[in-house]
């Protein structure tokens, strides 16, 4: 029989206390639980944005010492050095970073050895953890192909100096081969690979005086003539596009500087810029960089007279861009752009007169340029390139 004493009880109470906080605390995980943060889940699920780098060296000519840093757009007072080394006195090694960001190839002469235009060329990782010699021969000019994987070598042949030789040396195995070997040039610029890398494009004077636009296929050994200047045009430069499909001429012809865009096979050029040749002075070099997608190219405009110079932007597709203040400049120096960095909203670009440039880095839509510090003012800079990592 049923007692109702047995409510009045201390084990009732304390029976009937634990059920209810037991039941209160699973109402309460119901209604927190799905409210709380994942907080770990969201972190590794998220990655970090991509910082914006870049790698340049300084040099003390005196002491034949170069240093490679590199710092980021944000603080760009805190660099980290990644290598130093010692080289012949009086020079300045020059320098390209590769497009995926992972090796420098840097151009100089080494210590003990005689001055010359040409120098040995070197590797070094990124990460300062590897740097070594390619070869003992001597290059005039070199440029990366679009994969990284490859480097363009230039120089004059060593069996038969009256040849121009372009190599190519492949990262992967150390190998070299030949692109080139010719010795019916009286000048020779290279410009670099096209076509995904099949092809290699070049710019020749031949003996009659023209400058041509070739490309040599690199899997059959053949070169292929695209087109031919003018016999009256004066080349003065020329830039290959990031893709290799464009050229931009600069030209003097007749009374006048030009820039000209040109589709690699010629059919299609377009004047984007011109400046009237004085009958006592020939107006300053233009100036320009591509763009990182190559549908972009930064110019300078200099004027007849010389005494001032202004940037715009042409758009490949379309009318000229937006002008890009790149800031004041010294009126006895001269600007030169370097490079648009992977995201297209900074530029890199160098003030000089030689040998005291200045290197400086700026956002496109900002006031001023930021000026890349050197341990000693009368020490020498060059760029070497951006990057874009995590």
């Amino acid at each position: 029989m049923w007692d109702p004493a047995w409510l009045r009880s201390r084990s009732f109470w304390l029976e009937t206390g634990l059920f209810l906080a037991f039941l209160a605390l699973i109402i309460l995980v119901a209604i927190v639980k799905p409210t709380l943060p994942v907080n770990n889940v969201q972190e590794t699920s998220t990655p970090s944005p991509a910082m914006l780098a870049y790698f340049y060296s300084e040099t003390d000519p005196a002491a034949a010492k170069t240093w490679i840093r590199r710092a980021t757009v944000d603080n760009i007072d805190a660099y980290r050095q990644i290598a130093v080394f010692e080289h012949g006195s009086n020079i300045q090694p020059t320098g390209s970073l590769s497009p995926d960001g992972t090796h420098i190839a840097l151009m100089f002469t080494e210590k003990g050895s005689p001055l010359s235009l040409s120098g040995n060329i070197w590797l070094l990782l990124t990460d300062g953890s590897y740097f070594q010699r390619i070869s003992s021969e001597l290059y005039n000019w070199f440029t990366w192909r679009q994969d990284s994987q490859a480097l363009a070598l230039a120089d004059l042949s060593p069996e038969d100096p009256s040849k121009n030789r372009i190599i190519q040396f492949n990262l992967a195995n150390g190998e070299t081969s030949l692109i080139l070997d010719d010795h019916s040039f009286l000048d020779l610029k290279p410009l670099g690979w096209s076509s995904g890398g099949a092809e290699f494009v070049i710019m020749a004077l031949n003996p009659s005086g023209l400058w041509s636009v070739s490309s040599i296929n690199l899997e059959r050994s053949s070169r292929i003539e695209r087109f031919s200047l003018p016999a009256t045009d004066l080349l003065r430069n020329a830039w290959l596009s990031p893709s290799g499909a464009y050229l931009l001429l600069d030209i003097i012809r007749g009374q006048e500087a030009l820039m000209i865009l040109s589709t690699l096979d010629g059919s299609q050029q377009t004047k984007i810029a011109s400046v009237g040749v004085g009958l006592f002075s020939t107006p300053i070099p233009f100036a320009a960089v591509w763009s990182p997608d190559g549908q972009r190219i930064l110019i300078n405009q200099p004027s007849a007279g010389q005494a001032t110079t202004t940037w715009r932007t042409y758009e490949i597709k379309g009318p000229a861009g937006m002008p890009i203040d790149l800031g004041m400049v010294d009126p006895n120096h001269f600007l030169r752009p370097l490079a648009w960095s992977p995201d297209g909203n900074w530029m890199a670009m160098t003030e000089s007169p030689f040998p005291y440039s200045r290197l400086f880095i700026k956002e496109i839509s900002a006031d001023d340029r930021l000026r890349i510090p050197l341990e000693n003012i009368n020490n020498q800079t060059s760029w070497l390139g951006w990057s874009s990592t995590q």
